[in-house]
């Protein structure tokens, strides 16, 4: 089977239709902010973007369409799926090592400490059964392969890694959401920090200003409502999570390497977490759904 793309360069649409603001003394930070309006939107083809602006395109959204066939069972199936990544390896996104994008909710702290991993990510696709020898629809279309999925017309955050020219890291979000059971994409604008290795909270325009260097080695992210920590070594680590008004909600000591807590019995909002053994600390802001 062959797939007709058509592509676009997102940064040529900013420019043509958007707004390119360049936002300085933020937080102590830069944070360059583009928002899309009208709102970038496809139903097909190939996205590129140029998050700096310097000619060099930096990730890839692209809508795949395709069939499945399996001889034993003598079933086929017809898919759409939606991917973000890149071919630069160089560049990242956050998202589980299964190749499934996270959904980030406002507020949650993009930097070095985050879920990234290179490669093209799957964020919402549908499949449908079709016959086996004419491939004509013969079921309906169900969701398949992605988070967004989950959350149809729903507006979520891409984080996504990448490096300059410089060889400079810099962490940035995406906004987007997908509609008519997952055909069209809408994209609404993105921001990224200048400053080199520094962090940015999703959907905000300010910097990590509060990240503290992790000299404990520790993984620390939320998904859903659930915390997730992975650390290198299990050396008496204390775990604090409190709430922005300094209340402790949870206080024990780590006793395995890769942990989760469950925030069930939470509200929606963002919590610090704590980790102290004997010389270090460690903080990080998350976004509990």
């Amino acid at each position: 089977m062959i797939m007709k793309r058509n592509k676009f360069l997102i940064n040529e649409y900013s420019a043509a239709a958007g707004v390119f603001i360049f936002l300085g003394n933020i937080s102590d930070a830069q944070v360059v902010y583009v928002d899309l309006e009208p709102d970038a939107v496809y139903d097909f083809g190939e996205v590129d973007f140029d998050i700096d602006n310097n000619g060099i395109q930096d990730f890839r959204i692209l809508k795949e369409t395709f069939h499945t066939f399996d001889s034993y069972f003598l079933s086929a199936h017809l898919l759409k799926i939606w991917e973000v990544g890149t071919s630069n390896l160089s560049n990242s996104v956050i998202g589980i090592p299964t190749q499934i994008a996270f959904t980030l909710y406002t507020g949650f702290l993009i930097n070095e400490s985050a879920f990234f991993n290179d490669g093209f990510f799957n964020m919402a696709g549908k499949r449908q059964e079709v016959s086996y020898t004419s491939v004509l629809p013969i079921g309906p279309w169900t969701y398949h392969s992605g988070l967004w999925n989950e959350i149809p017309n729903e507006d979520r955050y891409l984080g996504i890694k990448f490096i300059d020219e410089e060889d400079c890291i810099h962490y940035g979000w995406m906004r987007c959401s997908f509609t008519d059971s997952v055909e069209t994409i809408h994209i609404k604008d993105y921001a990224y920090n200048t400053e080199c290795g520094k962090g940015l909270y999703a959907g905000e325009l300010i910097s990590g200003i509060d990240e503290t260097n992790n000299d404990i080695g520790v993984v620390v992210y939320s998904f859903n409502k659930t915390i997730y920590l992975h650390l290198d070594e299990i050396t008496g680590i204390q775990l604090i999570i409190s709430d922005l008004t300094g209340k402790q909600l949870i206080k024990k000591e780590l006793l395995i390497k890769n942990d989760k807590i469950d925030m069930q019995n939470y509200p929606a909002g963002i919590y610090l977490v704590t980790l102290l053994n004997n010389t270090n600390r460690f903080d990080k802001k998350v976004f509990i759904e």
